[in-house]
């Protein structure tokens, strides 16, 4: 077969026929067939998910790359607003893994693709480059979105006892699970540094199969005085506390944006001003990401007093379910 495969090949380069081609092409397929690796699936835009997390989601799927297949949920904000205390209270929910920061790696990863294509003479999906110094075949629109993932994945894997304890452990318990992470970093980033409507493309193309908790404060100057004392960043230390109440309008703006660009749909804002006195916003937001019989007792509170752990317990039933 192997060598069929290549005497195949180097008549398609001698003759040029496209004939040629298809016969290499229908080769590769019987032999993907006769072996142990998954058969190739067709280009097309099935979402698994239609009827739950992300009914709206436009799936590119191709040969190497279905990127609607996992779940992800993204808890976005300017620091200072609870986002720790978010993250610590999500990840207590069933069937649900996030990270926490991780210094502004989404915004590398959208440099990395920005990298590729701001160079459309040689990088276009689709688009193969026949010889040269950047040859290569082409790369199906939409499949770096694995790419993406499959950072964001490794970045929080399951705990290493489950992966290399248990042998019955498989990719598609992996794929039951919604993961995810959050980060206070969205709105900074050196080189293609991301916008409102930056972040949502690039979001939306590589994750499209997420939904987003957006965090706020809206009382500014509440928000100012936390940013101006526990922030560790010399640069707020010297701002006279005006400015830094600018600044905490200026990042509310960007996120309020971010959820008018996701729409009701994707996205929930949480405003810390509401939700640290009143469990039952979270609760609502709970529902809102499907989860069934899932309501939290009371609130952590983390990062107090600066960056103090919260330790005591909290509850939200033993019948709760995660979104299926």
């Amino acid at each position: 077969m192997i060598i069929s495969l290549c005497s195949a090949s180097i008549l398609f380069v001698l003759l040029g026929g496209t004939d040629i081609y298809s016969n290499v092409a229908r080769q590769l397929n019987e032999f993907v067939a006769d072996s142990d690796l998954p058969n190739y699936t067709d280009v097309n835009t099935t979402n698994p998910h239609e009827n739950g997390w992300c009914k709206d989601a436009v799936c590119r799927n191709n040969p190497i790359c279905t990127p609607c297949n996992q779940r992800y949920l993204f808890i976005l904000a300017p620091g200072r607003t609870g986002s720790t205390t978010l993250l610590e209270m999500f990840n207590r929910l069933p069937g649900l893994r996030l990270s926490g920061e991780n210094y502004n790696e989404l915004n590398g990863i959208s440099n990395l693709f920005h990298n590729l294509f701001d160079h459309k003479e040689n990088f276009q999906y689709d688009v193969s480059i026949a010889e040269g110094p950047f040859e290569h075949n082409a790369i199906p629109n939409g499949s770096l979105s694995c790419a993406a993932q499959h950072f964001v994945n490794t970045l929080n894997p399951p705990y290493m006892d489950i992966t290399t304890e248990h042998s019955n452990y498989h990719q598609e318990q992996e794929l039951q699970m919604i993961l995810g992470m959050k980060t206070v970093r969205l709105s900074r980033g050196e080189g293609h540094a991301f916008s409102p409507t930056g972040a949502v493309k690039f979001l939306e193309d590589n994750f499209p199969c997420s939904r987003f908790i957006i965090a706020k404060r809206s009382n500014h100057q509440a928000h100012a005085e936390s940013m101006h004392t526990n922030l560790h960043l010399g640069i707020k230390k010297q701002m006279e506390l005006s400015n830094v109440i600018d600044l905490a309008k200026s990042l509310t703006s960007f996120y309020d944006e971010l959820q008018t660009r996701l729409g009701p749909d994707k996205a929930r804002t949480v405003d810390l001003d509401e939700w640290m006195t009143d469990v039952d916003v979270l609760n609502d937001a709970v529902s809102w990401l499907g989860f069934t019989n899932c309501r939290f007792d009371g609130i952590l509170h983390e990062n107090h007093d600066g960056y103090l752990q919260d330790h005591h317990a909290i509850h939200f039933g033993e019948d709760c379910k995660a979104p299926v």
